[in-house]
């Protein structure tokens, strides 16, 4: 009897040691995995809609709008008929931090101030792009702009 508790306990303390080795050797698994997939994510061409570093339009925020008043022109189709509203564009910054993926989200007027609007995007400066842990990301935007005529 006294060898088999021997045995036994030998056998349990084995078990242990290799638990203990096999959990080790897990946690090194699964810290190089988390730091992997990370690297994963943040080097994907995921979309974001907000960062840790917002992409920045040359000039700021009001260079920005000064851009759009001062580049939009109002369609004639839509002067003539005395179309007026708002066309919410969508487009993202991508990771070179030029402006891509153009689209109208909402306006529906017609007379052209759908393709003014996504003309004037289309032909912005590059802007500084956005990052994540110093990786430059993409970055969705959703902009009003503004048909009013006086």
């Amino acid at each position: 009897m006294a060898f088999s508790k021997k045995i036994f306990i030998l056998f349990l303390l084995a078990l242990l040691f290799s638990n203990l080795l096999f959990a080790k050797s897990n946690e090194k698994l699964l810290k190089k995995f988390a730091s992997t997939s990370l690297s994963i994510i943040i080097d994907s061409n995921q979309t974001y809609f907000k960062i840790e570093k917002m992409p920045v339009f040359p000039g700021g925020e009001g260079a920005f709008i000064d851009y759009i008043q001062m580049n939009v022109n109002y369609p004639l189709k839509a002067r003539k008929k005395g179309i007026q509203g708002t066309i919410y564009v969508g487009f993202v910054i991508d990771q070179n931090g030029k402006p891509t993926e153009v689209k109208i989200e909402r306006g529906g007027l017609g007379y052209g101030l759908e393709e003014e609007a996504m003309r004037v995007i289309r032909s912005m400066p590059n802007w500084t792009p956005g990052s994540v842990k110093d990786v430059p990301a993409r970055v969705q935007y959703t902009f009003p702009i503004k048909f009013k005529l006086k």
